[in-house]
């Protein structure tokens, strides 16, 4: 029975020892690792600065070429630095005070003795505090808060610093001793003061996201010319996500997408595109719409009335705003405005048999005679004209630049002698309809009517007395013309109202 105890005893503890070594394994296989590394080897260990619990500051130069596993690092944007931890010597669970990481790039190969360099560093980690844990042989990883765009084909300085680690012991830190000055340190406690240097070289590690190449323009070529006044849409093309800016470095953010609607464009005008995967591309694209010019052209002109203005091959005989467009070379409209007014000249007439008078104030005048053949009558210029024989007359009137002639109207008492007061009675007048024609003292033979125009409209063998009704004729100044038997003709006026 013992020998059976024991063996099942070995049996069991060899188990034990095989199932703890499967768990190393895969714990150690599912570590995590940087992409890009200078040595993933123990190496030498060192507790600067993880390990000095009152604070301590470490600057690191890595010399282009120094990255190389797996493979070269190649020029793209740091996403994450790495520390690699000592075999012997696991990291924490410790808790830092201002806990910082710097990065710079220069073209130095050594630091100079006896000082800190003071290049250019952008602070990429900070933490004010923070608890870490490393587990020996592992890497701890720092993901950076702002990113850093690393370049081969320069050095690259990296600068770690705590101010407190309280209980922090151990040695952590893996390196390689090889030439040159390597590594600063500085002396115990924050502000940090420069202690020291050497050859020493930590073992670290980065992510790199090597930026996506500048997007390719895929805009039409009719999309990238357009008429003042346009809008258009660019179009462009790449890996990531696509955002448009104002400028080639900085402006302002436009949008995202494949296309960007610009808005309405005056001008000449260059747009930029970037691309973006886990950083962006290292330029923007520019896509330049260029805007060709809309003439806009105004034209004022004025006719009389009457007369047609022909314009762009139309006619046009009314006031108003009426427009045309040309199309230019380059496919753009030029707008063609016409104001156009019309002058009209004031023809109407005042008659007062035998006297006419227009009512145009201000302007130039020419009586003529409608029946001869629309003969000027000479001297007859002025505003108002009295006729000397019977017949129908007229005027030009100027205004301006336009004429017109007014309707000819008929002068029709020249050489009648006038109704004396009580020998023919006309009542009432003014009349509103009917009115009487009484005969005083005259024999008469007829009596007739007329209108302002010399239409007769009534007539009739006269009596000693006659009702008369003009209530369908038009109100107006009316002319009565009496013959008496011996053919002497006599001529009053009355109004209808």
């Amino acid at each position: 029975m013992k020998n059976a105890f024991t063996f099942n005893r070995k049996m069991i503890l060899k188990s034990a020892c095989f199932f703890l070594l499967i768990l190393v394994a895969i714990n150690y296989s599912k570590a995590q690792m940087p992409q890009y590394y200078n040595y993933n080897t123990p190496g030498s260990a060192n507790s600067i600065p993880t390990n000095i619990p009152f604070g301590k500051d470490v600057q690191l130069l890595y010399l282009p070429g120094d990255f190389t596993q797996p493979t070269p690092a190649p020029l793209g944007v740091v996403t994450s630095i790495y520390l690699r931890i000592n075999e012997s010597y696991p990291l924490g669970p410790f808790t830092y005070t201002d806990f910082t990481v710097k990065m710079g790039q220069s073209s130095i190969t050594t630091f100079t003795a006896g000082s800190f360099y003071t290049g250019p560093l952008t602070t990429v980690y900070y933490r004010a505090s923070v608890t870490l844990t490393g587990t020996a042989g592992g890497w701890i990883s720092f993901p950076l808060d702002s990113s850093f765009t690393y370049d081969p084909g320069q050095s690259l300085i990296v600068e770690v610093g705590q101010c407190g680690v309280p209980g922090a012991t151990g040695y952590s830190m893996c390196y390689t001793a090889i030439s040159d000055l390597r590594r600063n340190w500085s002396l115990g406690g924050c502000p940090f003061a420069y202690s020291n240097g050497d050859a020493s070289v930590y073992h670290i590690g980065m992510d790199i996201c090597i930026p996506p190449t500048p997007p390719a323009n895929t805009t039409p070529l009719a999309n990238q010319t357009i008429c003042s006044g346009s809008s258009t849409i660019l179009s462009a093309s790449g890996t990531g996500t696509l955002g448009w800016y104002s400028a080639a470095i900085g402006g302002t953010y436009l949008g995202s997408g494949a296309n960007y609607s610009t808005p309405a464009l005056t001008t000449n005008t260059t747009y930029y595109v970037q691309d973006s995967t886990c950083t962006v591309s290292l330029s923007r694209t520019p896509i330049a719409v260029t805007v060709n010019p809309v003439f806009a052209f105004t034209e004022n002109h004025s006719i009389c009335d009457g007369e047609i203005y022909n314009w762009h091959g139309s006619d046009y005989n009314m006031a108003g705003t009426f427009y045309d467009s040309l199309q230019t070379i380059n496919g753009c409209d030029s707008i063609y405005t016409l104001n156009l007014t019309v002058n009209s000249v004031d023809t109407s007439l005042t008659v007062s048999d035998p006297t006419i008078t227009t009512n145009a104030v201000g302007a130039s005048y020419q009586w003529i005679d409608c029946d001869n053949a629309y003969a000027i009558i000479p001297g007859a210029v002025s505003q108002s004209y009295t006729a000397v024989a019977n017949g129908n007359y007229a005027v030009i009137v100027t205004q301006g630049l336009c004429s017109d002639t007014s309707a000819c109207v008929p002068i029709i008492t020249i050489g009648i002698s006038s109704i004396q007061l009580g020998e023919v009675a006309i009542y009432p007048n003014p009349t509103t309809g009917k009115f009487v024609i009484r005969n005083e003292n005259i024999d008469w033979r007829k009596i007739e009517i007329y209108n302002i125009l010399g239409e007769r409209i009534f007539a009739d063998t006269y009596k000693q007395q006659a009702e008369i009704d003009f209530t369908n004729q038009p109100d107006g100044i009316y002319l009565i013309k009496a013959v008496d038997k011996k053919g002497v003709e006599y001529s009053s006026k009355f109004i209808k109202e």
